[in-house]
C-alpha cells in the first residue's frame, strides 16, 4: 500500500501490460471430450454469445463446467475459425 504524506498532491503508479500475469482461465482444457463436444455445439449454435454467457447457461442447465474450460474451447473455436478464412 502507497501512503501519501501530501494529500494535495496524488501518486499514480503506472501499470504496465508486460507487468500482469497471464490470464490463467485460458490455460487449462475441458476434462473430457464430451464436455468438450458441450461446450463447443453451445458455441456453434449462439454465436453471438460470449464466453462468460456459454458458461451461465451451461451452468443453469446443470452441466458442471469451469469458465476456463468454456473460454479454452471458444478461443480454439475462434483460431479455427480464423484459420479458415485465411485459406490455412
Amino acid at each position: 500500500m502507497v501512503y501519501d504524506d501530501d494529500p494535495a498532491e496524488p501518486v499514480y503508479i503506472p501499470v504496465y501490460d508486460e507487468d500482469r500475469p497471464d490470464d490463467p482461465a485460458l490455460v487449462f482444457p475441458p476434462r473430457t471430450q464430451d464436455e468438450y463436444d458441450l461446450i463447443a455445439e453451445m458455441a456453434s449454435e449462439y454465436e453471438e454469445w460470449d464466453a462468460l454467457r456459454i458458461h451461465s447457461e451451461l451452468m443453469r442447465e446443470g452441466a458442471e463446467v469451469e469458465l476456463g474450460a468454456v473460454r479454452y474451447v471458444v478461443a480454439e473455436l475462434e483460431e479455427r475459425e480464423a484459420g479458415f478464412e485465411r485459406g490455412f
